[in-house]
């Protein structure tokens, strides 16, 4: 008897609820909006990506041990696939849809924006993405769905009531100038990774890349986490 592999057993379990998917494909659809109404405005398609970011804050963050507790990923975790694998297949399938609409949405820039490479393809908002993706993933591992999501909510606002969030993207901001700190601008786009995407004047490559690299190593501990995770059922009643 052949068993799922991780990837499908996890597209199954994890799969978005409605209402998650009916905001992404509202995200897609506002995108087409704008972009019908205003084709030629080249910073229109901002606030659909910082949107789709926070929409993916959420959704990435689908929890493992609560779950798996329960036994709902008992199919998996005894199955001959190693747990690298379940890790990998479990990330893959969490960050998907986020994966999944952001590429739609850089289409239908690309698609009404000819001869200029669309936001959601430039290097800082594609860091952006996969940093926010793997850092919901990660960070909601231990918890339950959506509890990074609703973390990084409570923190931006928090930021942003404080006047902390205005410094943050100064300093990210400031980074284009001659004199401009890099280490700044990358360390205020790891704690509001939208900045990337609302500051596209500020061309900091190198700052994007410590981002994308924050994203890998990330992503990396997310994984090894599921591979050392132990613990024992509970009744799920």
């Amino acid at each position: 008897m052949t068993h799922p592999g991780p990837l499908k057993v996890f597209a199954t379990i994890l799969r978005p609820s409605p209402a998650m998917l009916a905001a992404h494909a509202a995200i897609v659809a506002w995108a087409g909006y704008l972009a019908w109404v205003a084709p030629s405005e080249t910073s229109h398609m901002r606030p659909v990506y910082v949107v789709l970011l926070l929409c993916q804050s959420f959704s990435a963050a689908t929890g493992f041990s609560s779950p798996a507790r329960r036994g709902h990923f008992d199919q998996v975790l005894v199955a001959p696939a190693s747990r690298i694998t379940v890790g990998l297949a479990h990330a893959l399938d969490s960050v998907g849809i986020g994966l999944i609409t952001w590429l739609l949405v850089a289409v239908v820039e690309a698609v009404t924006d000819r001869g200029n490479v669309p936001l959601g393809f430039t290097l800082p908002a594609v860091a952006a993405l996969l940093y926010m993706s793997a850092v919901a993933w990660a960070t909601a591992l231990p918890f339950a769905r959506y509890s990074s999501g609703v973390a990084w909510l409570v923190l931006a606002i928090a930021l942003a009531g404080d006047g902390k969030l205005l410094a943050l993207r100064q300093a990210y901001a400031a980074a284009a100038e001659p004199a401009g700190d890099m280490w700044k601008a990358a360390g205020a786009a790891l704690v509001f990774p939208p900045f990337m995407v609302t500051e596209p004047s500020a061309p900091i490559a190198i700052s994007a890349y410590l981002v994308l690299g924050a994203a890998i190593v990330v992503g990396g501990i997310g994984v090894l986490a599921i591979v050392a995770f132990d613990f024992p059922l509970v009744d799920p009643s």
